[in-house]
């Protein structure tokens, strides 16, 4: 059985910064533009965004700072290229698509708070689906618990690595991604880097509290939409109703403002 590690997360005052970066493309400005007004006022914002000769400095001013990549690279490359032109210790790290459209910002700086402590090296915004909470008889229904991950088996929810929202202490994310800069988008999810990030304190949350929220399950600190899906819009009607109950009523308002 695995050994797993609860974390009872303490709430305490925090004035700091949340530190997002936001990866896109050119080609994605439409969804871009979606996320950035939903996330603007959040915290500080940097674009890592693709080389090209388009204007658009309509969307960078809407950042605090833009780097760029190299179109030509693997997206392992293109994201460690972008990491490594920020100081931040810490960064929230999303993708244009994941539309951030409820935060509480007091709570997500907590768990900031909670790394920059430890100097642990990551909250995945995920719930720890793998997490058998039978064995703790003191989960509540409002308590939001961080659960050290272990698990390296792919075929049981056990990504320590993957690509979705989280808060990263930059430095180890760069070791990770240093090591791995030959995978792409599809494949730096797998087995051999499940197990290389092991080795950091790497944590998902849980909660008896979940929203659905179409390809995921939301917690209450983090609630984003994954708007699109291999490349393909989201469509709640491929879907259980259930699975999307949470976010319909927002994404039928996306829809609706930006004609989609």
């Amino acid at each position: 059985m695995i050994d797993y590690k609860v974390h009872k997360h303490i709430t305490k005052n925090s004035d700091g910064v949340i530190n997002y970066m936001i990866y896109s493309h050119s080609t994605f400005i439409d969804i871009l533009k979606i996320q950035i007004d939903y996330i603007s006022g959040n915290g500080h914002l940097t674009l890592c965004i693709d080389k090209n000769d388009l204007d658009l400095e309509h969307i960078y001013n809407k950042f605090d700072n833009v780097v760029f990549y190299d179109s030509n690279q693997t997206y392992g490359q293109k994201l460690l290229s972008c990491i490594k032109q920020v100081d931040h210790e810490y960064i929230l790290l999303m993708h244009d698509i994941d539309i951030l459209y409820d935060i509480d910002k007091t709570k997500v700086l907590e768990l900031q708070n909670f790394l920059i402590e430890n100097k642990y090296d990551r909250v995945d915004f995920q719930l720890a689906y793998d997490f058998d909470s039978t064995h703790y008889d003191t989960i509540n229904d409002d308590d939001l618990y961080l659960i050290k991950s272990s698990n390296t088996d792919t075929r049981n929810k056990g990504y320590i690595y993957n690509v979705n929202p989280s808060i990263w202490k930059r430095e180890t994310l760069e070791t990770i991604l240093d090591k791995f800069s030959h995978l792409d988008y599809r494949t730096i999810e797998q087995d051999s880097v499940q197990e290389f990030s092991s080795q950091f304190n790497i944590f998902k949350l849980y909660s008896k509290v979940r929203y659905n929220c179409g390809y995921f399950t939301c917690l209450a600190p983090f609630k984003y939409l994954h708007i699109t899906h291999s490349r393909v819009l989201f469509n709640p009607n491929t879907l259980p109703t259930e699975d999307s109950k949470d976010v319909i009523d927002e994404y039928n308002k996306i829809i609706k403002k930006y004609n989609l």
